[in-house]
C-alpha cells in the first residue's frame, strides 16, 4: 500500500513579510491559513494576505490568535466584522481558533473558547477548527468540551504521523509539522502543514463545515 493521502498548505502571518502569492499558488501548496489577529492587535499584513491569497486556486482560512485575558465576545465580534466587511470573503475553509498561550486559568481558556466558538459558528454560519498542540492540551486546558472541533494539530517531527493526539480527539484534520519550510513566494520561513486526505477530500470538509449542511 502507498502513503495515505495528504494535501499541503501553510499558514502565514505579518512575520512571513511581503509574500508573492502567485508563486506560492504555483507551488505544490493548495490551502493556506492566514492569521487575522492576535488578541486585539490586528496583524499588518492581514488585508494584504487575505486579497493575494484570493483567487489563485488555494482554499484559504483566517485564524484568530486567542487571549484568555480579553474579553472573547470582543475578540470574535472583531473577528466576524473584518471577513464580514471584506470584498474576499470570509474563506473557503472553516475560521480557525489558535489556542496556545497560557494566560489564563483552564477554566478561563475553555471559557473563552466556548464564547468565541459559539459566536463566530452563529454569526458566520461555519463550524470553527481549533488548532493547539498535545501537551498545551493535555497539561494546560485537559477539557473533553470541544471534540466536535475539528483539529488542526501543532507538533513538529519528521514522523510520516502525529504520534501524539491530545483527548478528546481520536484524529486531526490539519497537522502543522513544520515551522521553518520553504515555499516559493516567501523569502522567510514559513509553517508547514497537511490536511488528512486528497483535495477533493479538502474541499468535502470544506463544505461540511458550512453549518447548515452539517445540520441537514
Amino acid at each position: 500500500m502507498g502513503a495515505p493521502a495528504r494535501t499541503p498548505g501553510i499558514d502565514v502571518s505579518q512575520f512571513q513579510g511581503v509574500i508573492d502569492w502567485a508563486k506560492v499558488a504555483a507551488s505544490d501548496t493548495r490551502f493556506a491559513f492566514v492569521r487575522f489577529a492576535d488578541g486585539f492587535y490586528r496583524d499588518t499584513r492581514f488585508e494584504e494576505n487575505w486579497g493575494g491569497s484570493h483567487g489563485r486556486g488555494l482554499l484559504r482560512g483566517a485564524y484568530h490568535f486567542l487571549r484568555s485575558n480579553l474579553d472573547p465576545t470582543m475578540q470574535a465580534a472583531n473577528f466576524i466584522e473584518a471577513l464580514a466587511k471584506s470584498e474576499h470573503g470570509i474563506g473557503e475553509l472553516p475560521p480557525v481558533l489558535d489556542v496556545e498561550k497560557y494566560d489564563g486559568t483552564p477554566e478561563a481558556i475553555v471559557d473563552h473558547v466556548a464564547t468565541w466558538v459559539a459566536v463566530v459558528e452563529r454569526e458566520l454560519g461555519v463550524r470553527p477548527i481549533l488548532y493547539t498542540g498535545w501537551w498545551f492540551w493535555e497539561r494546560r486546558v485537559r477539557s473533553a468540551a470541544f471534540g466536535h472541533l475539528a483539529l488542526w494539530l501543532a507538533q513538529y517531527t519528521t514522523a510520516p504521523e502525529p504520534p501524539k493526539i491530545p483527548r478528546p480527539w481520536p484524529t486531526w484534520a490539519f497537522w502543522q509539522k513544520a515551522n521553518n519550510g520553504r515555499v516559493p513566494g516567501i523569502s522567510k520561513r514559513v509553517d508547514l502543514n497537511v490536511f488528512k486526505g486528497d483535495f477533493a477530500a479538502l474541499e468535502d470538509f470544506a463544505r461540511a463545515s458550512r453549518i447548515s449542511e452539517v445540520c441537514r
